[in-house]
């Protein structure tokens, strides 16, 4: 996965990156920057994140992460994925920082922070400097 720090977001994806998600294949979601089809997420290239939230440090553990958990979040709060969908995306961003070395306490602290924060950034019909390409 290729990224660079830009201006007003944090990132910048430089190459399409695809991953097998956890979520179950009756959730289909097609916008400019993303798709999600038989359980496959696909981020296009040029798509923009911020990274993690709060007080969590960007590191390599936490790039693809981030990048999938933001995707995704984004197509809860735009309505192509039910707010029903948040838990299992929370799941799979832990089951990510696990996967990319993260330790077992601090992947621990970061799945409770976004149950805890996370629900902020669902709220259908609110824009974050994330939703900017779907205006």
């Amino acid at each position: 996965m290729e990224y660079q720090n830009v201006e007003h977001y944090k990132y910048k994806l430089y190459n399409e990156f695809s991953i097998m998600t956890d979520l179950p294949p009756k959730y289909m979601v097609t916008r400019k920057y993303f798709s999600l089809v038989n359980s496959r997420l696909v981020v296009k290239e040029s798509y923009l994140w911020d990274g993690v939230s709060g007080p969590g440090i960007d590191t390599q553990s936490t790039m693809i992460p981030s990048l999938v958990h933001d995707a995704l979040y984004q197509a809860i709060r735009v309505r192509s994925l039910p707010l029903e969908a948040r838990k299992e995306v929370d799941l799979f961003f832990r089951k990510l920082l696990r996967q990319q070395g993260m330790g077992a306490i601090r992947s621990t602290y970061y799945y409770f922070a976004v149950r805890a924060f996370g629900a902020l950034y669902c709220i259908p019909g609110t824009n974050y400097v994330t939703d900017v390409e779907e205006v």
